[in-house]
């Protein structure tokens, strides 16, 4: 760990890095979402091929926005597996 990596995570020993998705509220709204399956996605406004490749989405009652895990969680993941990491070893120093 390099002296910036180090001084990024002072002081955030007791912080847990969760490296899954939690599609609770709406970052449009703050209404508490639902679990809605692709057929009921594909009927409000998702394209075909993302409801063919999703099981599950989230969904927004208020302001009906919706989410599912994309190809772009890939990335987070791998990011927030190396904060995990970079953590722990700042912990344990």
């Amino acid at each position: 760990m390099n002296a910036e990596e180090a001084h990024a995570v002072h002081g955030w020993e007791d912080v847990t890095v969760h490296t899954e998705p939690a599609h609770v509220f709406c970052t449009k709204c703050c209404a508490k979402l639902m679990t809605v399956k692709p057929a009921f996605a594909l009927r409000h406004g998702v394209e075909n091929g993302i409801a063919s490749r999703h099981r599950s989405f989230s969904y927004c009652n208020h302001c009906k926005k919706q989410y599912w895990e994309g190809t772009h969680w890939d990335s987070i993941r791998k990011r927030l597996k190396v904060v995990s990491r970079i953590a722990a070893k700042s912990s344990a120093l």
